[in-house]
């Protein structure tokens, strides 16, 4: 299973550090906070990445029979952007570049106030890019946007994402996707403890599957937790949890595995903050030698988990 997602791709990015500890400013445009003005920050994101393209001679990764994209909610957005962030490391490593530590998921509501500082270090990372694919274009001009919504921004993100793949890094492996889900695993052990919950639930192990089955095992975790959260006021979460659309045919890539997982994610954070567990995320430990029936587990224990909330 090849794919790449918002957990640390490289083992040695530490999850970690408070955006103004980098140093530089965040573009004026973006000050207001408004899915617009990301929208915008994602226009700049996008642009310099087209000169990378053309530079290289060379196109964003194109996906077949992409499902549509729906009802994504500023946490999501947030997840996806960690994600392209970690993606440019990937870049940024091969290309001899230092590597930029990846923001936490906070304990709070995201807005577009937490947004704003991680689209400002893709945009600076991507910009360190120029010289070593021989860029000598000036960055692209973009003009302000009205009326986005954070869905909008989470297309273009999206957009930069397949152009970010098109660049010749890796694709995602098993590894990283089992990444993600063992760190929902560890989410959901958190909810279970901060509501006294000490029932035994039992580790899936031994599953042999293929990256479909592990696709869409993902979606049976989104409608456990969609269930649990309709069901019991104490971990309703604003906007609910996003059933995302499914990829009707065609072959499944990492990459699609590990946004189904990322939406998760994010949901399952807003739940941990809904019950009232303060601290950020903490990501699982990156581990080496995976298959896609290791991350099947990981996502059949994390639907058990999500059932035995009470």
């Amino acid at each position: 299973m090849s794919a790449s997602q918002p957990h640390n791709r490289i083992s040695s990015i530490a999850v970690a550090m408070a955006v103004l500890a980098f140093g530089f400013a965040i573009p004026s445009h973006a000050q207001a906070d408004t899915n617009s003005a990301l929208y915008q920050q994602g226009m700049d994101i996008t642009g310099e990445l087209a000169l990378l393209h053309e530079a290289n001679g060379s196109h964003a990764e194109k996906v077949r029979n992409a499902p549509a994209i729906t009802n994504r909610l500023p946490r999501h957005v947030f997840q996806k952007a960690r994600e392209v962030l970690v993606k440019v490391q990937v870049s940024r490593k091969l290309n001899g570049l230092p590597l930029t530590k990846t923001p936490p998921i906070p304990a709070k509501q995201i807005t577009a106030a937490d947004i704003t500082p991680v689209l400002a270090l893709i945009l600076k990372d991507v910009r360190d890019l120029r010289p070593k694919f021989a860029v000598s274009k000036q960055s692209p001009k973009t003009t302000a946007v009205d009326g986005k919504s954070s869905n909008d921004v989470y297309v273009l993100l999206e957009k930069a994402n397949h152009a970010i793949d098109g660049l010749d890094i890796p694709h995602i492996n098993p590894n990283e996707v089992l990444q993600i889900a063992e760190t929902i695993v560890a989410d959901l052990e958190a909810i279970r403890a901060k509501r006294g919950l000490t029932d035994k639930i039992a580790y899936s192990s031994g599953a042999k599957k293929k990256p479909k089955a592990v696709y869409q095992h993902a979606f049976e975790l989104m409608k456990a937790l969609k269930n649990v959260t309709e069901s019991n006021a104490a971990y309703k979460i604003d906007g609910g949890i996003a059933l995302t659309a499914q990829k009707a045919k065609g072959r499944v890539a990492g990459n699609q595995v590990i946004e189904n997982l990322n939406n998760v994610m994010a949901d399952v954070a807003a739940m941990k903050v809904k019950v009232g567990v303060n601290k950020p995320t903490v990501w699982a430990a990156l581990k080496s030698g995976n298959k896609p029936g290791n991350v099947f587990d990981a996502v059949d224990t994390a639907i058990k988990l999500a059932n035995s909330l009470k």
